[in-house]
């Protein structure tokens, strides 16, 4: 475990070429001890550099409170654009190599392949539209990747993306009050549509709560303690079921990977916490419509309860749809927006199928959909060797993979920023933490060992 070229004051250590790790001009022979990566003051300060990740942050608060919005939606189109308008005035200014890497190589092919799909569509109502789309999305992709240049930029968008899901907490408590929402939470009413989509507060909350308990488990940042409560009020506030499991999911292979040589007593006091949240879901669904919706989902792996939720019922026919129709052109697919279409044809309502799955495999068949998701596989193939290697952040990242998989279950995220973002997000910290590793280097802090 402790690495005999580091202290718990943080010496320095033999020149190992880290420059390409610390910077993003790739300076020869800068050494520096692992936990600096994480935390030190950015090398460039440069007034491009202060631009580009100053706009960052700004619209990535603007997803939360703005984006949604139909009156004020357009500012965060302009913050876009100030994005990218810094972005490539920093590339230039500093001379930056873009990281070209195989996820990228793999979001461009499935770029590529969706636009081939669209010349054999039967209905092209909104397609051109989609493609579009998906060219501005991976071209956010490729923006956040060039502007994370070292594991402290890693840090820096986590910090964002916490610092703007807490604007919109308070937002969302200051627009509709604690009574109010409190009300909501007791009955199961729904909060948030006027401020964001309603399930995607419910992501955002839980994307936060995550980092948040990984910060206090593994780095003990105990502050973030008190904004927890704020952001879980109003989590349950919003009512979504996709953002409850997304919860229990993320922070349950946070906690495991911290719980150390504990981890079947981990499991058994996870089971035993799963069995209690069932016992109350199956008393209070009868008075409590939160806890209902959550039993009409149970009720999807249970034959004997009838399912009267319609959102239910209507997921299952656009699944049953989906798969009916990929089985008939399961290799190229029918092309983007023509499951919307067939679901027209035989139910009426131009309505997407709300998972990302029948989406990828109707739109784009097998072809486009193992190019999707092999980004992922590459993800979870380094992350395992990354947290092998007890650099931090790893738990958290694999924690986000495995909830943005389970989340694609419910929801359609081809066309949703936040995909993109933390693609672009996990794939440089993964190929910042391999350069590490390949130094012979260490992050032991999230092993319990003397703090760097």
């Amino acid at each position: 475990m402790n690495d005999p070229n580091l202290s718990s004051k943080g010496a320095s250590v033999p020149a190992r070429n880290l420059g390409s790790i610390n910077s993003g001009r790739d300076p020869k022979g800068i050494t520096a001890p692992p936990h600096t990566l994480f935390n030190t003051v950015d090398p460039d300060r440069s007034w491009s550099r202060k631009a580009a990740i100053f706009s960052i942050y700004l619209y990535i608060a603007s997803l939360y409170v703005i984006a949604y919005s139909a009156e004020y939606g357009y500012i965060s189109k302009i913050l876009f654009i100030v994005m990218l308008g810094m972005t490539v005035l920093d590339v230039f200014a500093n001379r930056i190599n873009s990281v070209f890497d195989k996820p990228s190589i793999l979001i461009l092919a499935f770029l590529a392949w969706a636009a081939i799909t669209s010349l054999w569509v039967v209905n092209d109502e909104g397609v051109s539209d989609l493609v579009y789309t998906l060219i501005q999305l991976v071209g956010l992709y490729f923006i956040i990747k060039l502007n994370i240049r070292s594991l402290f930029d890693v840090r820096r968008i986590i910090n964002a993306i916490i610092v703007g899901t807490l604007i919109m907490c308070l937002y969302t408590v200051y627009y509709y009050g604690i009574p109010h929402i409190a009300h909501c939470i007791a009955t199961g009413g729904r909060i948030g549509q006027e401020i964001n989509q309603v399930n995607g507060m419910g992501l955002y909350c839980s994307i936060m709560i995550t980092m948040m308990a990984y910060m206090i488990l593994y780095e003990k940042k105990w502050y973030y303690l008190f904004a927890m409560p704020l952001a879980i009020f109003v989590q349950l506030g919003c009512g979504s079921r996709k953002g409850f499991a997304m919860v229990v999911v993320g922070v349950l292979i946070v906690a495991f990977f911290r719980a150390g040589n504990k981890k079947l007593l981990f499991l058994f006091g996870a089971l035993g916490a799963v069995a209690i949240a069932l016992y109350i879901i199956y008393t209070f669904a009868d008075q409590n419509y939160f806890f209902y919706r959550i039993l009409q989902t149970l009720a999807l792996v249970d034959n004997d309860v009838t399912m009267t939720d319609k959102s239910i019922t209507d997921r299952q026919l656009m699944v049953q749809l989906g798969i009916e129709l990929f089985k008939k052109k399961p290799l190229q697919g029918y092309g983007p927006m023509q499951f919307e279409y067939y679901y027209n044809m035989y139910y009426g309502g131009f309505r997407p199928p709300h998972t990302t799955y029948i989406q990828m495999l109707v739109s784009f068949g097998a072809i486009g959909f193992g190019l999707y998701y092999s980004i992922y596989l590459y993800y979870i193939k380094y992350i395992v060797k990354v947290m092998r290697a007890h650099i931090r952040y790893a738990p958290l990242f694999l924690a986000i993979i495995a909830m943005m998989l389970a989340n694609d279950l419910g929801a359609n995220m081809l066309n949703h920023k936040y995909s993109y973002i933390f693609l672009a997000l996990i794939g440089m910290y993964i190929f910042h933490a391999r350069r590490l590793m390949a130094n012979g280097l260490k992050d032991e802090i999230i092993m319990g060992a003397p703090k760097l």
